[in-house]
């Protein structure tokens, strides 16, 4: 279940919609595999671990009492995604998902976009001139 703990507060609560499921992000958000996942970041032996998910665009904290908290999250689609399944992953289990006033709701900017350079431009040159 997710448990929205966000106050009236205007600018502190991202409000954030997941989305629905299709069925095969269902079937495989509470496989076997995303059970054990879910099961595994959420053991007492983690509570008080944060930290990104690696290529799902979110943070989560283990906030104990099988609770975990989205501290942090890309607006962007697929991160969202993401996050419906993680939540279908944890209540598969039994546990809860947190997102509310502390939830960062964070701008994604694509890594290959900050690198690009407009074809126009030739890079400076770099490194010391021999004479």
């Amino acid at each position: 279940m997710i448990q929205n703990n966000s106050n009236d507060t205007p600018n502190l609560s991202p409000e954030i919609m997941l989305p629905e499921l299709t069925e095969e992000d269902r079937r495989l958000a509470v496989s076997h595999d995303g059970k054990l996942w879910a099961l595994d970041i959420m053991a007492p032996a983690k509570y008080g671990s944060f930290g990104w998910i690696k290529n799902m665009g979110l943070a989560l904290q283990n906030v104990g009492e099988n609770t975990l908290r989205c501290i942090c999250v890309y607006d962007d689609e697929p991160a969202f995604l993401n996050l419906a399944m993680v939540n279908a992953s944890i209540e598969a289990v039994g546990g809860n998902l947190e997102i509310g006033s502390f939830t960062i709701l964070k701008e994604w900017i694509p890594d290959d976009i900050d690198n690009e350079m407009p074809n126009d431009e030739t890079p400076a040159q770099v490194g010391m001139e021999v004479a």
